[in-house]
């Protein structure tokens, strides 16, 4: 390593006419630590890449909690793809009228009771339970699930069949 030592007839260190008496030999080992660092990935060098990793850690979990929420809202098509082939496309409605999904109408959602009846969010919209739209059938999941069209016009209210979560 380069050192820098003190003039041998003044007794003095070198001086730079830019800078008053400066050590060299300090310079240049602030240098060769800054490089140093550099070289080896210091946390001083790592600290930007740090904020961007946690800036993007961030948003990847925002992503994921958006979709979750939104597939706990019970909006239409949303989580369908997961649960159409091994539960969805099994269910029948209790009415008689056929299956309970047509391609796209069942989502998980949340479910409540309210006084003497449940509630499931539909597109967003905590929506009364008929009795009869309940089936009695419990989700690979064990959560709850709607099958309603689009609630839009004359859709609005309407739902095919409910799956409540699994007690105890």
């Amino acid at each position: 390593m380069l050192s820098v030592t003190k003039l041998h007839k003044t007794g003095k260190w070198p001086t730079n006419h830019l800078q008053e008496h400066i050590k060299p030999s300090e310079h240049i080992n602030k240098q060769f630590a800054r490089w140093e660092a550099r070289e080896r990935g210091g946390w001083q060098y790592l600290a930007c890449g740090r904020r961007e990793f946690i800036t993007l850690l961030a948003g990847a979990i925002s992503v994921f909690l958006c979709v979750s929420a939104a597939a706990q809202e019970g909006y239409y098509g949303v989580g369908h793809d997961k649960w159409h082939e091994g539960f969805y496309s099994k269910l029948k409605r209790n009415d008689g009228g056929g299956s309970c999904c047509n391609l796209m109408d069942c989502r998980p959602t949340q479910s409540r009771i309210v006084g003497d009846h449940y509630e499931v969010k539909v597109d967003g919209v905590w929506t009364p339970v008929p009795y009869d739209k309940i089936n009695n059938v419990v989700a690979p999941d064990g959560g709850a699930h709607v099958c309603a069209p689009r609630q839009l016009g004359q859709n609005k209210g309407v739902i095919f069949c409910v799956i409540l979560p699994s007690e105890g």
